[in-house]
């Protein structure tokens, strides 16, 4: 009845009629006005709503492209960064295949580039810089793969060739940390700090005070980071300082690094974990619940995520739901999936650590063999001649 009424209401409007029918049909007019009062806001929210998720993921697409730029910067400075002893021209960007494998690494398509990188060794053409470049590049996509342990193997046979070169000792005391052998990487981090002291450098050697306890080594060393002008490494420090503090219970100072963080990097997983793995330290359960989750979902992925979840839950009394979440921690990370790591969730590389959300995850058994069949052995033996 009602539909017929306002279905009548246009066509003696359209009819030019309109005069008089709200006199003489006063229940339309309630009709009408309440439908709009209904429908109106409705609509409003779906369209700030779309709005504001576009913002969003043209805010998220506009801070990994930073994050892709900070990366290559900080790349070709630790390239740069040889010991005096080993100076060597950089790498020729005309070399066959380089640029193409550039161009696949810093748009993110990893498993195309670490294929390229495979077949780039293996052709044996490159000269030496270029070979470290290559070298580098394919322990860097193996780190973003969360393949840990097939990028020590390529770092350390990088470092049968060139045992002077800073970013491969650089990313094999990184890769150290991450796997917490912690004996393995000190001396390593020892010997970055002496030759070069730089900030790399020094956030690796944070991260070893945070995890053998030494908070105020670890924050000092941290606050120098923060002021190094290099955008990437000053949110890591940002990142890890939030954390650190939280951890020993210093509430004002970690809530200040995680304001400082969002200053820094207002969109990313890693604010969003960061913030979250504040709020878990504190005890504040439901915020910590709400950035964590925001953080999963952006990241589905990543195992420090994950693996906080599954303590949150855990320190909730939630155990069937937390060992749900430990469980998909160790498929997404078994090396990392340690809830009792004195430095569990730091970011670790300085490095961007979310290049595209959801489009990053590690890489499965099959697709490592599908990827060099019966060749990679031969090309990551601690050999000279393999690289």
């Amino acid at each position: 009845m009602l539909i017929r009424r306002i279905t009548l209401l246009r066509n003696r409007v359209v009819g030019g009629e309109a005069r008089g029918i709200f006199v003489s049909y006063p229940g339309i007019l309630l009709a009408v006005l309440l439908i709009a009062a209904a429908v109106i806001p409705v609509l409003g929210l779906v369209y700030g709503t779309s709005r504001s998720a576009t913002r969003r993921a043209a805010e998220t697409l506009e801070f990994q492209q930073q994050q892709y730029l900070a990366l290559l910067e900080r790349h070709n400075q630790l390239l740069d960064a040889r010991a005096p002893s080993t100076p060597q021209s950089a790498p020729r960007a005309d070399a066959p295949g380089v640029a193409a494998l550039t161009e696949e690494f810093r748009a993110g398509n990893f498993q195309k580039a670490l294929a390229s990188a495979d077949a780039l060794l293996r052709q044996g053409r490159l000269d030496a810089a270029a070979k470290e470049d290559v070298c580098l590049k394919r322990a860097l996509c193996l780190v973003f793969l969360q393949n840990y342990s097939e990028a020590l193997q390529t770092v350390k046979a990088g470092l049968t060739v060139f045992p002077d070169s800073y970013p491969l000792m650089q990313l094999e005391a990184d890769l150290f940390l991450r796997l917490s052998d912690f004996d393995a990487a000190s001396p390593l981090i020892d010997k970055l700090v002496a030759a070069h002291g730089g900030p790399s450098a020094l956030f690796s050697r944070a991260n070893l005070y945070w995890a053998l306890g030494r908070t105020e080594d670890a924050g000092r060393d941290l606050e120098v980071v923060l002021s190094c002008g290099v955008p990437l490494l000053e949110k890591a420090a940002a990142h890890n300082l939030a954390l650190l503090y939280a951890r020993t219970a210093d509430e004002p100072r970690a809530l200040f690094y995680i304001s400082m963080l969002q200053t820094l990097a207002p969109v990313g997983y890693r604010t969003d974990f960061a913030a979250g793995s504040v709020y878990l330290s504190l005890s504040r359960y439901k915020e910590a619940e709400k950035r964590l989750l925001d953080a999963y979902h952006n990241q589905p992925q990543s195992a420090d995520v994950i693996l906080e979840l599954a303590v949150l839950y855990q320190k909730q009394g939630k155990d069937a739901l937390a060992r749900e979440y430990m469980s998909d921690a160790a498929q997404a990370d078994p090396a990392c999936a340690n809830a009792a790591s004195p430095i569990r969730g730091a970011w670790i590389f300085g490095l961007a650590e979310s290049p595209s959300p959801r489009a990053v995850r590690r890489e499965t058994a099959e697709e490592r063999r599908m990827r060099d069949p019966g060749e990679k052995a031969a090309l990551l033996a601690a050999s000279p001649a393999s690289l």
